[in-house]
């Protein structure tokens, strides 16, 4: 047995500090830490859910996407008379109105609230070339510049998502293509 030594002010303690806490008190103590840890865990599972539920990715093909973000691209961005979104990119993580762009079978939309006019379409046969810089990880952004034959230039940031991006380009390619050759423009000689 431990003898009882007196502390300098007159209490006695145990040998070796002060006692150990009561059992009762370390399993409240794990129970908080263990609630806190998973309030965060929620809260971040939450966070990414709100971010990527509403499509599944942020590249995406017209046909998936569904109806509530598609009124919301409209309201945004009035469409041309039949004009069907081919694919549809939103940049904003959880509001489609903080930036989106998409391609149909004549145009190329961009879409950004920043902007002191937040929409510049550009028609496809009016793109000089297409360049892609893809982005090498998952955090990485892929990054399309588009080329207009007056000398415009335009950048469309894609995220590299499950391959979304390349998904995304090639099908603006193939759109863009057959548009030039469906108005008559040169074709692009990759230059």
């Amino acid at each position: 047995m431990n003898p009882i030594l007196p502390q300098p002010d007159g209490s006695p303690l145990p040998y070796g500090g002060p006692p150990a806490a009561p059992l009762r008190s370390r399993w409240l103590l794990r129970g908080g830490l263990g609630c806190f840890a998973l309030v965060v865990l929620s809260f971040v599972g939450i966070s990414f859910y709100l971010e990527w539920a509403w499509v599944g990715e942020p590249a995406t093909p017209g046909h998936k996407v569904p109806a509530k973000v598609l009124r919301k691209v409209r309201g945004l961005v009035p469409p041309v008379l039949g004009e069907e979104i081919l694919y549809l990119h939103v940049s904003g993580s959880i509001s489609v109105e903080a930036g989106f762009s998409f391609f149909t079978y004549r145009r190329l939309v961009l879409y950004s609230e920043e902007w002191e006019k937040p929409t510049l379409a550009v028609n496809l046969c009016d793109i000089a070339s297409i360049t892609p810089t893809f982005g090498d990880l998952f955090i990485d952004d892929t990054c399309l510049a588009v080329v207009c034959e007056d000398g415009t230039e335009l950048v469309v940031m894609l995220s590299t998502m499950k391959g979304g991006d390349k998904r995304y380009y090639e099908a603006l390619k193939k759109a863009w293509e057959v548009e030039r050759r469906r108005t008559g423009a040169p074709p692009w000689d990759g230059k």
